[in-house]
């Protein structure tokens, strides 16, 4: 196996044990979900999820397609206008569903608590995985 291939298997597969242990030691050993604080959520989705599940794993992946190891239809790039019009019909489809659970309360700050830990987990997990 060439060096580029190496780092090909081994590069995605760093970022996801590194967002793998992140998740354990910062949500999963604490039972952060049973016992949430607000320093230790916020500590969770800015280190896990963003720092290392968007931001390192996007770098790792833009480097991947620079070296021409990959290209954008290999990792399922689409257009902008298709990217927007597919995530508007998503959020659209996710409120309805979240409405449809007859949420306990529809206050915006409610809401937007629960938007603003779920997005950032779910683009890590896309990304990552």
């Amino acid at each position: 196996m060439d060096q580029v291939r190496r780092s090909d298997l081994f590069a995605p597969l760093g970022i996801y044990l590194l967002w793998t242990i992140g998740t354990y030691l910062l949500e999963g050993r604490i039972n952060l979900l049973q016992e949430p604080t607000p320093a230790g959520r916020t500590i969770y989705i800015l280190v896990t999820n963003i720092i290392i599940g968007t931001v390192i794993a996007l770098w790792i992946l833009g480097s991947r397609v620079r070296s021409g190891a990959l290209n954008e239809k290999q990792i399922g790039a689409q257009p902008a206008k298709r990217t927007v019009a597919v995530s508007l019909v998503a959020v659209m489809l996710g409120f309805g569903f979240f409405l449809l659970q007859k949420p306990v309360s529809l206050n915006p700050l409610v809401v937007w608590n629960v938007f603003s830990q779920v997005l950032p987990v779910t683009i890590a997990e896309v990304v990552v995985c």
